[in-house]
């Protein structure tokens, strides 16, 4: 966490993470067993907690001055920056025009909209990423409207915080992203659910990649 904060210029708010198995959550066996009823796979405790340290980010967001055009970047401790300076002097940019915005997702297998992408210093590419291509999200960085409606929509608790299709669609907000990712994730795996065969994970992402992109390339 510390190597982050030493990595950007701007003041950085720490919030304490949820951690279910050190710190009890009221009712927290009703909410997984109810997470299981609206999806049919119940949350893992360190996705729950995952998800509840989010939404307080989302409240402090929302109760702050700022402005209402105003982003706020949401980074987990184990997050990594890959391009510090491109970061920093791209933020307000990149973010103006939109609500909610993906420094990196998904390991890199987001995916764009054909139409809307763009060449972004000669190094980048940006634009509108298909929203079913959006896991993972080390970095992403939102305003007052974003925050708002992912705590309302979050109030029942039943996906894992990263799948955001499950929360809005498409068109409820403005979004943008950029690729190659500019921020990631610990490339030592996920620290909630593992177990997965590599040689799979790779023939999947493949078959979806391949899926996302006829799909991404028609719009």
């Amino acid at each position: 966490m510390q190597q982050l904060i030493d990595q950007l210029p701007c003041p950085v708010e720490k919030i304490e993470a949820v951690y279910p198995g050190r710190k009890a959550v009221p009712f927290q066996g009703k909410i997984l067993q109810q997470s299981k009823q609206r999806t049919g796979r119940a949350l893992l405790p360190g996705e729950l907690g995952c998800l509840m340290s989010h939404r307080q980010v989302w409240r402090n967001i929302i109760s702050s001055s700022a402005a209402a055009e105003q982003h706020f970047l949401i980074l987990e401790s184990d997050s990594q920056l890959l391009n510090a300076d491109l970061l920093t002097t791209s933020f307000k940019q990149l973010t103006q025009d939109n609500d909610l915005f993906f420094w990196g997702a998904w390991e890199g297998h987001m995916q764009f909209f054909n139409s809307t992408k763009q060449s972004y210093k000669s190094t980048h590419q940006i634009g509108v990423p298909f929203i079913k291509t959006v896991y993972c999200t080390y970095g992403y960085s939102l305003n007052k409207k974003a925050a708002q409606l992912l705590l309302e929509r979050t109030k029942q608790i039943s996906y894992p915080v990263d799948q955001f299709k499950f929360f809005f669609n498409q068109q409820e907000l403005k979004l943008g992203g950029i690729l190659p990712e500019v921020i990631t994730g610990n490339q030592s795996g996920s620290t909630i659910r593992n177990g997965e065969s590599l040689l799979f994970k790779k023939a999947f992402l493949m078959v979806l990649d391949l899926k996302n992109y006829l799909i991404c390339s028609l719009r």
